[in-house]
């Protein structure tokens, strides 16, 4: 059964007249006839009663045209969704980054690119860098924002920026008052940390690792929302970098001035994935981005920072 078969049948189930039909379609009488007296031997039906004053569905041919159109309906949708898939400025984008980027830089990003591409279409995903990670290798995921990933065959990750973490603890609390710290000044303190999937607990463990401690571990978590609320109440402290969405009148930010307490965040992508060009296209944008602006890292990339 080939396409045309049913585009054909389709027509002249509409039109009701062979040479009319045959006419719409720019082929001959005899064509059309023969193309729907094969589609009849070959689902072994008559689709026609073939009458002086036209031709008309049988109660067979009723039952299958609504299974044509939709078959052809569906093939028109694929042709157009393939279409967009391969337009840069249509395609889907597939996209995922680490929770603690989704409030200031992926609107940001995201938001940009759409003032340029106005039909770009997006699929978000958040989580940890293992789970990231695991989606760029398996073909869900086009690319990802997250720290640095562990040496992975095909995994290629192109550093961005860094950002600063400090010591967040709560209003009150006997360090709060300090204009920085030491990390050893965290010794012996109740810790709120995010689960051993997360960067950011590898890297806060190696830091306090650093300096001679081994963090009082009180709460593991996902999100580093929940963690700020729970050292608002007074639970414990934690290590954070300090975004605006976590900001809150009860945490106070401390910088460490004994380390370098910095996570580097970067651009990650699947070598051995074809790059669907709309996705291609938002990953030059992200690249171009961060370069023109490395030296001036500010209300370019990060409106929102900016103004903390």
């Amino acid at each position: 059964m080939e396409i045309s078969q049913l585009e054909y049948f389709v027509i002249l189930a509409r039109i009701k007249h062979f040479t009319k039909a045959a006419r719409s379609v720019a082929i001959t009488q005899s064509a059309l006839s023969h193309s729907i007296g094969k589609l009849e031997r070959e689902l072994n039906v008559s689709l026609f009663d073939r009458t002086e004053q036209g031709v008309f569905l049988t109660s067979a041919g009723e039952y299958f045209l609504s299974h044509a159109e939709k078959a052809l309906n569906e093939l028109k949708k694929g042709q157009k969704e393939l279409k967009e898939m391969n337009d840069p400025k249509k395609g889907l984008i597939h996209f995922s980054f680490i929770h603690s980027l989704g409030t200031d830089l992926i609107p940001s990003l995201v938001a940009g690119y759409g003032k340029l591409h106005r039909h770009a279409r997006f699929v978000l995903t958040q989580n940890n860098s293992v789970f990231l990670t695991s989606n760029l290798l398996e073909g869900k995921d086009d690319m990802c924002l997250c720290p640095p990933l562990m040496n992975m065959e095909n995994i290629i990750w192109v550093y961005l920026y860094s950002e600063e973490l400090f010591a967040a603890v709560p209003q009150g609390h006997r360090l709060a008052g300090r204009k920085s710290l030491m990390m050893r000044d965290l010794a012996g303190e109740p810790f709120m940390s995010l689960k051993r999937s997360y960067n950011l607990r590898l890297l806060s463990e190696q830091l306090l690792a650093q300096a001679g401690i081994t963090p009082n571990i009180i709460y593991e978590g996902d999100d580093v929302h929940t963690l700020a609320g729970l050292i608002a109440s007074g639970m414990g402290v934690s290590i954070l970098p300090k975004i605006t969405t976590i900001v809150l009148p009860d945490v106070v930010f401390i910088p460490f001035t004994d380390v370098s307490c910095k996570r580097e965040i970067g651009l990650a992508w699947n070598s051995a994935a074809e790059m669907p060009p709309a996705s291609d296209a938002f990953r030059q944008y992200i690249l171009q981005r961060f370069s023109s602006a490395s030296r001036k890292i500010g209300k370019e990339l990060f409106p929102k920072e900016a103004e903390r």
